[in-house]
């Protein structure tokens, strides 16, 4: 598509020039329940209802006793592997190789219900888009999957893990763990 082309042949410029975008929360759509919100420099996603409001990040993260390696997988929308010629595994996430690089790209739906997000993988020559969006009374968040581009020979995407910690809790919150029992049961 013509979308698709631009995006290949402009993502390196747009991640090159940076940019002044703003490191905070930013209304991106709103409906009579709900508020949607994103952050155009982190990537970080935000849904707020009446009594309710849901984080892409778990809150307070970054002060609690953990390993920097996890802070980061905490600050990021999106995980990836990758594999090499060689069959080589890699993984990667959205907070340093894309947020830390410049390469969240953003624009609003043009319906106005939400925004759609380039998530520019700037090494490893990925772009993954993604869409947000309030839909009646819910959240969708998806891949883009035909939009998917990836730009060096020598690498090929295996998996794509979207909001991998939307809705989580940290270690001083209150609440509860359900762990699966064999395959699946609960």
């Amino acid at each position: 598509t013509d979308e698709r082309q631009r995006w290949k042949t402009d993502w390196q410029a747009i991640v090159d020039a940076g940019g002044d975008r703003p490191d905070a929360l930013e209304t991106a759509a709103k409906n009579a329940g709900l508020e949607l919100l994103f952050n155009p420099k982190t990537g970080a996603v935000q849904v707020r209802a009446k009594d309710a409001v849901w984080q892409s990040t778990p809150e307070g993260y970054a002060q609690e006793d953990i390993p920097k390696a996890q802070q980061l997988q905490y600050d990021s929308q999106l995980l990836i592997q990758y594999a090499d010629r060689g069959g080589n595994l890699y993984e990667r996430n959205s907070k340093v190789s894309c947020a830390n690089k410049n390469g969240i790209l953003s624009e609003p739906l043009e319906d106005g219900t939400g925004v759609r997000v380039h998530y520019v993988f700037v090494t490893e020559k990925i772009v993954i888009p993604v869409e947000y969006r309030l839909r009646g009374d819910g959240f969708e968040a998806a891949v883009l999957a035909d939009g998917i581009q990836e730009d060096d020979e020598q690498f090929r995407l295996v998996s794509v893990s979207l909001l991998p910690y939307m809705g989580a809790g940290g270690q001083r919150d209150d609440g509860y763990m359900v762990v699966p029992d064999g395959c699946g049961a609960v």
